[in-house]
């Protein structure tokens, strides 16, 4: 019996440990169990953070978002922030990791949905973005930078149908959008080829 309560403490500092392990430089570790549940603070850091990000400083910029998460583990802004900024770091899993947990706390936050597609096609896996995407454009039908995306990833994985058509249209309609305007110009005149051939 005292084996196995020894083997299942062992167990659980391991784990402990294991999670830690992945917050390379965090302070986190330092702060432990002192941390506060401080939401007015985790949100200063969060924008400390996006001014950091915004600005390259992407290490930093990390560093702040995880001390906002740790302040305020429902902030679903700091924990897509944090995704994000792991993105641009290369980190892939625990980004991802963040941009599911963002999408929990806000299901209808189309950020972290946009953030998690551009993961996807990072990695590889663009059917994955697209689907992330359609279901951004659902939330918000008027957001540009997803239709832009999804009607990239569309082209990339061949689908030459009329959601691709549709998409290019609306992003022809969109007043003054320079040169995806112009690359929309040329999808539909691809598209328009294949359809007579």
């Amino acid at each position: 019996m005292r084996i196995f309560v020894t083997l299942l403490v062992l167990t659980f500092f391991a784990g402990t440990l294991g999670c830690r392990a992945g917050h390379r430089g965090s302070q986190l570790s330092k702060m432990g169990k002192q941390a506060a549940h401080d939401p007015r603070q985790a949100q200063t850091l969060n924008e400390e953070g996006l001014a950091l990000l915004t600005d390259g400083e992407v290490e930093q910029a990390e560093e702040k978002f995880r001390l906002a998460v740790e302040l305020d583990l429902y902030n679903s802004s700091a924990h897509n922030n944090l995704g994000l900024a792991l993105l641009r770091s290369k980190e892939h899993y625990e980004a991802a990791w963040e941009l599911q947990t963002a999408m929990k706390l806000a299901p209808n936050a189309p950020e972290p949905r946009a953030n998690l597609a551009l993961l996807y096609e990072e990695i590889g896996r663009t059917d994955k973005a697209v689907t992330e995407y359609e279901r951004v454009l659902e939330i918000d039908p008027s957001n540009t930078i997803a239709m832009h995306h999804l009607a990239r990833a569309y082209v990339k994985i061949n689908q030459r149908d009329d959601k691709l058509k549709d998409i290019l249209e609306k992003i022809l309609s969109i007043p003054e959008d320079g040169a995806w305007d112009q690359w929309a110009r040329g999808q539909l005149i691809r598209l328009g080829r294949n359809e007579e051939e």
